[in-house]
């Protein structure tokens, strides 16, 4: 027999569109625009309302690889007053230059390490958060 698990509905969490490769979300009183390859139809709300997403998240499902290398460095250094959150994927592709103190990172050990090229100890991860102001 098939099971189907749902969640209850949370006044914290609304998904306010979707479409053309992106979600835009609502979590509590932040407004998150991120990727989702699954949303192949078009959008319903203008640029605008889109526009007005507190950070946009970079990294999860993304591919490594030259584009997707361009394509986020070229967004960081194109927005610099934008908020951004590296993670996964965009870890393994981004300029460390290209981070400033809108930039949320999520690296873990091994991602710390490949971006930074030196081993993650709290003193370190605190020295480049610093330097790089994220």
């Amino acid at each position: 027999m098939l099971k189907i698990l749902t969640t209850k509905a949370s006044k914290d969490y609304e998904l306010l569109d979707s479409g053309a490769g992106e979600k835009l979300e609502r979590f509590g009183q932040y407004v998150l625009r991120r990727p989702d390859p699954q949303a192949l139809w078009k959008k319903n709300l203008d640029e605008q309302q889109w526009k007005k997403a507190d950070a946009v998240l970079i990294g999860p499902g993304l591919v490594i690889n030259g584009d997707s290398k361009k394509l986020t460095n070229s967004l960081l250094k194109k927005f610099p007053r934008n908020k951004f959150i590296l993670d996964a994927g965009a870890l393994n592709v981004v300029d460390r230059n290209n981070l400033n103190q809108n930039c949320i990172i999520t690296p873990h050990r091994v991602e710390f390490q490949n971006l930074f090229k030196i081993k993650a100890t709290e003193k370190r991860v605190k020295k480049m958060a610093k330097k790089y102001g994220c």
